[in-house]
């Protein structure tokens, strides 16, 4: 992967005119957990109760990261020309900016719509020295539908929800996905399927879905995703070596983890 990022990478020594992947452009989770589920390390204990980064895995996996920033001419020219790729359905693979992206089934939508004439394909990202060939995508938490306690009108509220998640017929939860050309959680329903025709890389990426490897939460999330992004920076930009970066983000996000344990039981 690394050989192929420099390949694909253009630019003239110092500034970038393409990149040929962005190690810290992942889908679904933070980079750094992508690239350690990738080399088979596992964040946290299945009881959520220990942290579980400071290792040969975790250091691998920063020193993957790192490379990657090297062989696009270091962290600030990435951070200075991913600035201008944009977002969402008008995105770096879109505009052309970046030859190889990690990213979720949604792509496919995304450049249906927007680059049509866009030759690609699909694949797993690559797995790690400590990893293996069956564990490579990462999914990390996840959006549902929620009716609040005060609701005023709960009754029409759960007919409003069971119309966007089961709906197979007309244009309910079926048709959603479809649009999306994503993988439906109904059976019934083929999100890859639109207008009567099947997605001609559905089944590839149905593969390369089936390698992706569930990320526990934990109770302390939201900050122990900021802990581990600025771990990640801190050993990008230079300011920390990874093994005391690995060690110092992980006391600090066992001792939130403890404190929650500690108040609720």
């Amino acid at each position: 992967m690394l050989d192929v990022a420099e390949t694909l990478r253009l630019g003239d020594g110092e500034f970038l005119e393409r990149i040929g992947m962005n190690a810290q452009s992942t889908s679904g989770t933070s980079a750094f957990h992508t690239w350690y589920n990738a080399n088979g390390g596992d964040w946290i204990t299945p009881d959520l109760r220990t942290i579980t980064i400071n290792n040969e895995a975790g250091a691998q996996a920063l020193e993957f990261m790192q490379a990657v920033a090297e062989i696009n001419y270091g962290i600030e020219e990435v951070n200075a020309f991913w600035e201008m790729a944009g977002e969402f359905d008008q995105g770096p693979l879109i505009q052309g900016l970046v030859s190889m992206e990690t990213n979720g089934s949604w792509t496919l939508f995304q450049v249906e719509d927007h680059a049509e004439s866009l030759n690609y394909d699909v694949a797993p990202i690559p797995y790690g020295p400590s990893g293996s060939a069956d564990r490579r995508g990462s999914a990390h938490g996840g959006w549902g539908y929620m009716i609040p306690k005060n609701a005023a009108h709960p009754d029409e509220a759960w007919k409003l929800v069971k119309w966007l998640t089961t709906e197979v017929e007309g244009d309910g939860a079926c048709w959603f996905i479809q649009q999306q050309q994503r993988p439906s959680p109904l059976v019934e329903c083929n999100g890859y399927e639109k207008d009567g025709v099947v997605h001609p890389r559905a089944e590839a990426l149905l593969g390369v879905a089936a390698l992706d490897y569930l990320v526990p939460v934990s109770p302390v999330q939201p900050e122990a995703n900021q802990i581990i992004n600025r771990m990640v920076e801190d050993v990008l930009f230079g300011d920390s070596t990874i093994e005391d970066a690995l060690a110092s983000a992980e006391a600090e996000i066992q001792g939130l983890l403890d404190a929650f344990w500690e108040e609720y039981g």
